[in-house]
């Protein structure tokens, strides 16, 4: 699928003084990547569902964004990881695969 970047082209970047304090939901810092992206756009992010209506994040556990991007019957396998990986965003890309932003510890594998 072709997606465009900046919705509608011209960029709406997420205001600086936004930016300056924002954080994941759980407290974990944005990576520099992320920041980076937000300064210059936030549109491409909007349509993959990342922030609620008044602009917070909205993370999604593992099992959700599953269910929501593959359907019902491929969340449940995923059920058991979500207290691992409760928030989870969706990234732009894939087909009949998708990508996950998983925010978790620094040096968090998933494993034990």
């Amino acid at each position: 699928m072709n997606v465009p970047w900046v919705e509608g082209g011209e960029a709406r970047p997420m205001p600086e003084e936004v930016l300056a304090r924002a954080v994941f939901p759980s407290g974990r810092p944005l990576p520099p990547s992320l920041r980076s992206l937000l300064a210059y756009d936030t549109s491409l992010l909007e349509r993959y569902g990342w922030f609620t209506p008044d602009g917070w994040f909205a993370p999604r556990s593992i099992d959700q964004v599953v269910g929501d991007e593959m359907g019902d019957f491929w969340a449940e396998p995923f059920a058991w990881l979500s207290g691992r990986f409760p928030e989870c965003f969706v990234l732009p890309g894939g087909s009949d695969s998708r990508r996950i932003l998983a925010v978790t510890a620094a040096g968090c594998s998933g494993r034990g």
